[in-house]
């Protein structure tokens, strides 16, 4: 079924055997063949269409942004994207941020650049740019400190944040 406003598509509802889909915005928006539950609330543009390849799934808005893992969520942004596998993970929003394969229940808060990468299960990082995880359970964050951006990691062993490289 689609909603149409001065004969152009806003929302496209996609029945299935398990659960609809919920395609809103630019009209080139889309979620696979075979996808159940997806949402796209809004968002999207020629040439730059937010897509969803994994079961429940969800994009808010933006453009250009995919999330391609199962239970995967993205608010908002532009190229951000969940690749497959990276089940029940999140991207709230910023740029150009990839949360990559097989790195399950991860988040990437905002800002740009920023990449989990493959098999860091439970990583997160909470901004900032260019930052990556490199391994599972991982959480970076940015400090500004005199005048320098330092890096720094929380030790899950010591229960606290260090400057590392």
């Amino acid at each position: 079924m689609e909603v149409r406003v001065n004969s152009a598509r806003v929302l496209r509802l996609e029945p299935n055997a398990t659960c609809p889909n919920f395609i809103g915005g630019y009209a080139g928006n889309n979620a696979a063949a075979n996808t159940a539950g997806a949402t796209i609330s809004g968002g999207g543009a020629s040439g730059s269409v937010n897509s969803v390849a994994g079961n429940f799934a969800t994009v808010g808005g933006g453009v250009a942004n995919v999330a391609g893992a199962d239970g995967a969520t993205i608010g908002g942004g532009r190229t951000n994207v969940i690749q497959f596998g990276a089940a029940s993970s999140t991207i709230g929003g910023g740029e150009s941020s990839v949360i990559q394969s097989n790195a399950n229940q991860c988040t990437v808060a905002g800002g740009g650049n920023n990449t989990i990468q493959t098999n860091c299960q439970y990583s997160t990082i909470g901004g900032g740019h260019g930052n990556a995880c490199w391994q599972t359970g991982l959480v970076l964050r940015h400090r500004r400190r005199r005048r320098q951006q330092d890096l720094e990691q929380y030790d899950l062993q010591r229960n606290r944040w260090w400057h590392g490289q």
